[in-house]
């Protein structure tokens, strides 16, 4: 096949024709045989031209059936301005193709036209297909100002927003100002711009002279200013802003006020005050409040002499003064300024009565069918002395709360909670509601834990807490029998009985006063140390024994010495200028009276023991006898505290007392302490052997502190005669970090080996930082079993009575210590004998 003709002829505005032939002569019309056939295709099927350019696709002619005849090719459908060129015409065996270009000219209307393209031939059928051809607009960008007319005070700004209009262009535009006289210029945000907007700020030089008066903008003679946008293959752009330049007027000041509030008398209300600078005034406004004379209503301000823009007027309106409407004003003044002031009408209300209730608590436990728990109402009243009657509903039926009396006059009233077995176990709420002629109604809720009966009153271990005080009774208790299931135990009287039959056992409960935050605390014992408390009180009382003050005469005292005395538990001074010194918190019972005597910078040296003083049988304000004379006393001894074993402690502490008597009276003769060196030596004072009584002791207290304060070891010691000393430090608790465990709240393991000594007892403890809400847990030697420590607390949720809220929230962050304690030697207090403890503190 060969091509043997091209021709083209145009069809409306635009035509290309490719003329094909087949090889040897045309052989007329077809006269039977097989039927000829021919295709179209084009390639892309779509074309984008932006006015005034051109491109092209490629047209393919495919014959078949043997045909070999001319085929005409053309357009059809293009728009106005679009002419079509042929190009490049090839054959390849039965397809012959070639290039039409489209020339769009620059007046083609933007838009989106199909052409189609046919191919026709002698005896056989056309063949037609399409492409898309889109014509887009020169690229373009257009301005405009927004306000078109800006006003600036000589010696400031103002802006107008430049908005560009984009046609067919993405691209940079930079903006500049052009026609702008001396002291005027303008700075554009952003620039270049690559959005539709840019802010044109114009600055106005103070030098420059105005166009108008500052009162009369509209006599201005503008200053029009030219802003030009240039872009990459775009033509430039301009608008035009009018630029009215006024004279800045002199600076002043004015005032104005909020609308004064209802102020009811004997109360105070505020209004605030603003300062309005105008111009570029600096300077101090001093505020007053006038027309008060013969009101009694005060008034302040903060601050008085206002610097900035506003001011605070607190009124304080007399619980005297009829209710009315009073005019006041406040008035401003400033140098060099007029004064300015404004008008405030204060409307007063005389004082209504009212009342509030109130609970000693905001929540209690009852157990069904259990005992009624006693809960007091507060009437809270001002300016009300009426009766208020009361009620009190439970939101289930069966709580119920009994109020004696039902009305009162009164400040309280008392209310008795009970539940029967119809309440659900769980938290419920008993809202009791006051009403009052003339008053609305007010209410207040209690919170009622309501727990089902424990069946106690059986088992091998009591706990009493019925002696404690309110804020250290048990909200909530549970007990732990071995590695058993912890079992919820609900007393009405705060006394717990439960059984303990396995080697160990825990006891968990809920310190819980009201607004106090919350403690939950665990404990784990053996059995015969549970047993062992059964039917003590877990707080004894208290036992009474009341203190007097007694006096002394004490001599012997230089000018700038000082006396500190001490006698049964209490204590008093004497001076120089003050030789009669008050002894104050004394004892009754027989006592050892320490008096000691030294000055600020050299401390103690000298001592007057007196022993053996009744004081029972001193009166209240009596005297001890003969006067204290350190004349006749004696001189403090000295020796040394060497301390051991201190690793890498920076800090150290050090505070002897001196023991007498069988009451095991203190007086502290001295304290020393500071940064560690090594050795460590702290110099202590104490009483000669020759002085001492066969009981009295010489205690010590040391401790050592880590250099990030996170290890604290201290040892307790006591012993007899003066005499140097060496205090080895127990083994620190080593560097270790508690793991969080998911749960319902915030819960740590505790997992470390305990230092070798320090195995006697163990506690751990965090706290939620902000609140005072805790967990605390603790373990006797016995249930330990070894110096391996692994603690949690426990998983009470969804155990009777118990609330997630009590402990600190799984999210928060907490402060944690563990403390373990051992070597002990000492039997009580006035036994000679050694405690050692270590802690180490954390945050997580």
């Amino acid at each position: 096949m060969r091509l043997t003709t091209m021709r083209t002829q145009f069809v409306g505005l635009v035509a290309a024709a490719l003329v094909v032939a087949g090889c040897g002569s045309d052989p007329g019309p077809d006269t039977g045989g097989d039927k000829g056939t021919i295709a179209i295709s084009v390639t892309p099927a779509s074309l984008s031209v932006v006015q005034g350019g051109s491109g092209s696709v490629q047209a393919s002619i495919t014959r078949g059936g043997g045909f070999t005849g001319t085929v005409n090719v053309v357009t059809e459908g293009a728009p106005a301005g679009v002419t079509a060129v042929v190009s490049n015409v090839t054959t390849s065996g039965t397809t012959t193709s070639g290039t039409v270009t489209a020339n769009v000219a620059a007046s083609t209307v933007p838009g989106v036209y199909t052409i189609t393209v046919r191919a026709s031939g002698s005896g056989v059928t056309d063949a037609t297909t399409t492409f898309s051809l889109t014509v887009t607009a020169i690229p373009a960008i257009a301005l405009s100002a927004n306000p078109a007319s800006v006003s600036v005070v000589a010696g400031a700004s103002g802006p107008t927003t430049i908005t560009i209009a984009r046609t067919n262009f993405t691209g940079d535009v930079t903006l500049a100002l052009e026609g702008a006289p001396t002291g005027v210029t303008g700075t554009f945000s952003p620039s270049p711009a690559n959005g539709t907007t840019s802010t044109l700020t114009l600055q106005v030089a103070a030098s420059v002279l105005p166009t108008s008066a500052p009162a009369d903008p509209a006599s201005a003679a503008p200053i029009n200013l030219t802003i030009r946008g240039t872009g990459t293959g775009v033509t430039a752009a301009t608008t035009t802003v009018q630029l009215t330049v006024t004279a800045a007027a002199a600076p002043s000041f004015d005032l104005s006020l909020a609308e004064a509030p209802t102020i009811t008398a004997g109360t105070s209300g505020t209004v605030l005050v603003t300062v309005t600078r105008i111009n570029g005034f600096t300077g101090t406004v001093n505020l007053a409040l006038e027309g008060v004379a013969q009101t009694g209503i005060t008034g302040s301000f903060a601050p008085a002499a206002v610097t900035g823009t506003t001011s605070t007027l607190t009124l304080n309106v007399p619980g005297a003064l009829a209710a009315g409407s009073y005019p006041l004003t406040v008035r401003g003044t400033a140098s060099g300024q007029a004064d300015k002031t404004k008008p405030l009408s204060l409307p007063v209300v005389a004082p209504a009565g009212s009342y509030t209730l109130s609970l000693n608590t905001t929540s209690i436990i009852v157990v069904q069918n259990g005992g009624a728990i006693p809960v007091t109402v507060n009437v809270n009243r001002t300016n009300f002395t009426a009766s208020v009657a009361l009620a009190a509903v439970g939101d289930v039926a069966g709580l119920t709360g009994v109020l004696t009396p039902t009305s009162t006059t009164g400040n309280s009233v008392s209310m008795a909670v009970t539940a029967t077995s119809a309440v659900p176990t769980g938290p419920h709420t008993v809202t009791v509601t006051g009403t009052a002629a003339g008053l609305s109604n007010q209410t207040v809720a209690l919170t009622v834990n309501v727990q089902a009966p424990s069946g106690g009153g059986e088992g091998n271990v009591t706990l009493n807490f019925s002696g404690c005080p309110a804020d250290r009774r048990p909200t909530w208790f549970a007990y732990q029998n071995g590695t058993g299931p912890w079992t919820v135990v609900n007393s009405n009287t705060n006394v717990f009985t439960f059984n303990i039959n396995a080697g160990k056992g825990g006891l968990a409960w809920v310190q819980d006063p009201a607004g106090n935050g919350s403690a939950v605390l665990v404990s784990y014992y053996t059995q015969a140390e549970l047993t062992s408390f059964s039917n003590a009180q877990f707080c004894p009382p208290d036992t009474p024994n009341p203190t007097k003050s007694v006096t002394a005469q004490v001599n012997g005292l230089g000018v700038a010495e000082t006396a500190s005395l001490f006698l049964g538990g209490g204590t008093g001074s004497a001076s120089f200028a003050q030789t009669l010194a008050t002894i104050n918190g004394v004892r009754d019972g027989t006592h050892d009276l320490l008096a000691l005597r030294g000055n600020f910078l050299t401390g103690y040296d000298k001592m007057v023991i007196r022993r053996g003083i009744n004081t029972t049988a001193i009166t209240a304000g009596g005297s001890v006898g003969a006067p204290i004379d350190f004349n006749d006393g004696f001189a403090l001894g000295t020796a040394t505290i060497t301390l051991a074993g201190l690793g890498g402690d920076t800090q150290a502490a050090g505070l002897v007392n001196y023991l007498t008597g069988a009451s095991c009276d203190a007086a502290p003769i001295g304290f020393a302490g500071g940064e560690i060196t090594s050795p460590f030596t702290i110099d202590y004072r104490g009483v000669p052997a020759d002085k001492q009584a066969p009981s009295d002791l010489h205690q010590v207290l040391v401790s050592v502190t880590s250099g990030d304060e996170k290890s604290i070891r201290t040892v307790f010691q006591s012993f007899h005669l003066l005499s140097n000393v060496t205090i080895t430090m127990p083994n620190p608790i080593p560097v270790f970090t508690p793991s969080n465990v998911a749960g319902a709240y915030k819960t740590l393991r505790f997992q470390f080996t305990l230092p070798s000594g320090l195995t006697n007892s163990l506690g751990v403890q965090y706290g939620e930082t902000g609140t005072a809400k805790s967990a605390i847990i603790t373990a006797t030697n016995g249930w330990l079993g070894g110096a391996a420590v692994d603690l949690t607390m426990p998983a009470f949720s969804g155990l009777g009575g118990w609330l997630d809220a009590w402990m600190p929230a799984s999210s928060s962050s907490v402060q944690w210590s563990a403390s373990a304690s051992g070597a002990i030697t000492l039997v009580g207090p006035c036994s000679v004998g050694t405690l050692a403890s270590s802690t180490r503190t954390g945050e997580l």
